[in-house]
């Protein structure tokens, strides 16, 4: 008896089916195996061509402080000059760090440079400067500050300081000068950024949230789909027949979609091993039951026998991956098994797509595969 052929379903986004069965290829081959097939169904997803024209356009804005002044109570107030106290940053302690500078022969005295620089600051101060808490940004803005009102004052000259009036003078504009170029860059990159944001937000609900709701609508179509798909590589009536059943292999909603075939009420498609990465059908299944499968109750639910093997992994960053060993028993009463995918680095914030590359899914299939004859 020959082994199972194995079908791999793609998930969500998914638009290049040459892409996808060059991934499935590079599959198979990483594994070993030649009867991998793949099974597209991505132009039956969300069409996402004219997004853009419905998002909303942000044009750059100056950010202000509205007027309002100060809070002398708040702590970034204060740490910014808005209290009685010498000001922290950026106005006094950056712009010593200009005054400080060894080997120039300055001959400014520092409290009275503090002196000029505080006033200079509360005198006038700045509306989008007085906001900011970032330390490393302050340090950027303060230097451009320090260099630039040392230059004028021509301290690297070694010239005697002249009246605090003038250094307060000197600095003040400076300082409005670095406030305007701050609220401008700042407020063109939070745009820029809310503007980019808003674009591929919209984009990627139209291939991710869109892509659900497709499947949804088109489901019978998908699910007849793998059907044929099942029947071009192995034959008429392969996977309908539990003496000829198929292996299964589903990346997110692709998980979904082999789960749904080989569950449905009619026609189901026989699994001799079902294995998934990044799905969340147990997490749809809570929400709306299939006609095939039993509502959880609190029980374990009992799956058919089209399922005999299933293999689940899934990955801590990955926020579309859910467990199904807490919901589901298979027909022999064993449980699904649930492996979490241990990636090198913890920094990945979203990794719905780390699996394919991953040796635990090489592991997992190999596991799910023991025992086919391939004679």
């Amino acid at each position: 008896m020959t082994a199972p052929p194995v079908f791999v379903v793609h998930g969500i986004a998914n638009r290049d089916e040459g892409e996808f069965e060059n991934r499935v290829r590079h599959l198979a081959d990483r594994t070993g195996r030649g009867d991998i097939h793949a099974v597209y169904w991505g132009d039956l997803g969300a069409d996402d061509t004219y997004v853009p024209l419905v998002v909303p356009h942000v044009p750059p804005r100056r950010p202000v402080r509205g007027g309002a002044e100060p809070d002398e109570t708040d702590p970034a107030a204060i740490a910014l000059g808005g209290a009685a106290d010498l000001p922290d940053a950026p106005a006094l302690e950056l712009f010593l760090v200009g005054v400080r500078r060894p080997g120039k022969g300055l001959r400014y005295d520092e409290a009275d440079v503090a002196a000029a620089i505080r006033q200079a600051w509360l005198d006038d101060p700045p509306e989008w400067l007085w906001g900011l808490t970032d330390a490393g940004l302050l340090a950027e803005l303060g230097a451009v500050t320090a260099s630039t009102t040392l230059e004028l004052l021509g301290a690297d000259d070694g010239y005697p300081m002249r009246s605090s009036e003038h250094v307060r003078r000197v600095a003040g504009a400076v300082l409005r000068q670095t406030d305007r170029v701050a609220a401008a860059t700042l407020g063109a990159a939070a745009a820029r950024f809310l503007s980019w944001a808003r674009r591929h937000a919209a984009r990627a609900v139209a291939l991710n949230v869109g892509d659900l709701l497709s499947y949804q609508r088109h489901r019978g179509e998908v699910l007849d789909r793998l059907r044929r798909r099942i029947a071009e590589v192995a034959g008429p009536g392969a996977g309908l027949d539990p003496v000829r059943p198929v292996h299964l292999v589903g990346h997110s909603l692709g998980a979904v979609i082999a789960l749904d075939a080989a569950t449905a009420a009619e026609a189901p498609v026989h699994a001799a091993s079902m294995v998934t990465f990044g799905s969340h059908w147990s997490l749809l299944h809570l929400w709306r039951p299939d006609a095939g499968v039993p509502a959880y109750t609190g029980e374990p639910v009992p799956l058919p026998g089209t399922i005999r093997r299933w293999t689940n992994l899934w990955e801590r960053f990955d926020l579309l991956a859910f467990l199904a060993a807490p919901l589901f028993t298979l027909a022999d009463g064993s449980r699904p098994r649930d492996v979490e995918l241990r990636q090198g680095d913890p920094a990945t914030l979203f990794s719905h797509s780390v699996y394919w590359e991953s040796p635990a899914l090489l592991t997992a299939l190999a596991e799910a595969w023991d025992g086919d004859d391939d004679g």
